[in-house]
């Protein structure tokens, strides 16, 4: 009757301490949720934000390329994230020539696009207060222009960033180029001949005394030369092989003759055909310059300047990568544990994620100071574990 009536006490006073432990389990609980939840509002928070900024910079490449005769222009941006580190634009010159350029600033994502808007802001107020022909109108100029303005910045780390500035002249059927540390275009002036054009120039925002060569080529019917970044002529997944510049090459080659779009779009299939089912590792982006096969027609008077042309239709294309959004699921993780004789045992329900991971380890560390036995982990109710809780499970 005495060994009865101690086991008695002894199994209320578990009893008693279990629920103690339970109540304290279900407060844990409820403030897990409560940080789940919050989470998970700050995680729509920065969604939205990421779509605005989406938004923004799309803002800073343009709607459409303005038409010019004999030529035509179609531009490409494929952000490998949300946000990109490629841009490009075009400056409209007094004289009827056209400048376009392509940036690719270092790196990708969120601090990669907040550059390019600084860049854009660098060149489009000051073209206001400069003389378009004498700075934006010579490519080697420009790139020198932008440099210093980089190094005046005084970025800390520096900024580095690669680019390509070209001026169309319509009227001699001309392209100027420089370079800063990009990939060299590539020119195509028939069925089998593709060649780079062949420009040095320092990356910009790394020294005051960079130099930037220019080169200058007649552009006839049907050519074409593509501006792009190395995304495009190194494009790869994870793990994969790169899209060569020779693969590259040849794309633009079986072109020749056609209109730009049509050239950018043959490319933008051979760089997904590539790609297969997997994203890009890096932005992917580029433009196509065309010298149309259908004669100039001239301008009018009214149409000296580039900027009141109207635009070409279709002629700027943007891939947002794809985002999924993550699946909801009312189905939650349990847990719950205590002593069966000197049996530690934690039972775990439902999706065990590493919303419950606290309460594991602190009913583990409870584990190993109050009891001598064994631990018993129940997973017979478990639907799954993520890989937080299965680190846990392995230590």
């Amino acid at each position: 009757a005495a060994a009865s009536r101690r086991l008695v006490r002894e199994r209320d006073a578990l009893l008693e301490d279990l629920k103690n432990q339970n109540a304290k389990l279900e407060t844990s609980l409820a403030r897990l949720h409560t940080a789940y939840g919050q989470q998970r509002q700050q995680e729509a928070t920065l969604a939205s934000d990421l779509r605005q900024s989406q938004r923004v910079q799309r803002k800073l490449l343009p709607a459409a390329f303005p038409s010019l005769d004999g030529f035509e222009l179609f531009g490409y941006f494929g952000p490998c994230e949300r946000l990109g580190g490629d841009f490009f634009g075009v400056v409209p010159l007094e004289d009827g020539r056209l400048a376009v350029y392509l940036v690719d600033v270092a790196g990708h994502g969120v601090s990669a696009a907040m550059i390019t808007i600084i860049l854009r802001e660098l060149l489009q107020p000051r073209r206001q207060l400069q003389a378009r022909n004498e700075i934006l109108g010579a490519p080697d100029k420009a790139l020198a222009f932008l440099n210093h303005a980089l190094l005046e910045e005084a970025f800390n780390p520096p900024i580095l960033v690669t680019m390509i500035y070209a001026v169309i002249d319509a009227k001699k059927s001309t392209l100027t180029v420089a370079s800063a540390g990009h990939p060299p275009p590539m020119v195509v002036q028939g069925p089998s001949s593709v060649r780079p054009i062949i420009v040095s120039g320092t990356v910009l925002g790394l020294e005051n005394s960079g130099t930037f060569a220019t080169a200058t080529l007649a552009l006839h019917p049907g050519d074409a030369v593509l501006l792009y970044t190395d995304g495009v002529s190194e494009a790869r997944y994870d793990g994969g092989r790169e899209f060569t510049p020779g693969q590259l090459g040849a794309a633009l080659a079986a072109q020749h003759g056609k209109s730009a779009a049509t050239v950018g779009r043959a490319l933008e299939a051979g760089l997904r055909q590539h790609l297969g089912a997997h994203g890009p590792a890096d932005d992917m982006t580029f433009i196509v310059i065309s010298r149309s096969l259908v004669p100039a027609t001239g301008a009018g008077e009214g149409e000296k300047n580039t900027g009141s042309r109207p635009p070409m239709p279709e002629s700027v294309r943007v891939v947002l990568p794809v985002t999924r959004s993550e699946s909801q699921t009312t189905a939650r993780g349990g847990i719950s544990g205590g002593w069966s004789a000197a049996t530690c045992v934690i039972d775990l329900t439902g999706l065990a994620t590493w919303q419950v991971a606290p309460a594991f380890r602190r009913l583990i560390a409870t584990a190993e100071t109050g009891g001598t036995g064994p631990i018993r982990i129940e997973l017979r109710d478990c639907q799954s574990l993520d890989s937080t809780m299965l680190g846990l499970l392995y230590q």
